[in-house]
């Protein structure tokens, strides 16, 4: 990752965040997420939080992979959100 510096005012502050971070890839994005995760972790003393929680997540993630396709349609169609819908749409489709 490039490091870079910019000077700027208050009042454009957050205008100039926004240009910044639309002109990242989303792989620059990630990085910098997970660069700021590690910082935190560490200056807070979070090692032993964030071991136990990476095990929780990989409990997560074999549950949700685990899922047949006919459970995550009817999952969907069961929130009443229209972005749910036009999914199980689309995955019925396949």
């Amino acid at each position: 990752m490039i490091k870079e510096a910019r000077v700027t005012y208050i009042s454009n502050a957050e205008k100039d965040d926004m240009n910044y971070w639309k002109g990242k890839s989303f792989e620059e994005k990630l990085t910098a997420v997970q660069i700021l995760r590690e910082q935190y972790i560490h200056l807070y003393n979070k090692q032993d939080e964030y071991d136990e929680s990476r095990k929780r997540l990989g409990r997560v993630y074999r549950i949700i992979t685990s899922r047949s396709k006919a459970d995550l349609i009817k999952n969907k169609l069961s929130t009443n959100r229209l972005k749910d819908k036009a999914d199980a749409e689309e995955l019925q489709q396949d």
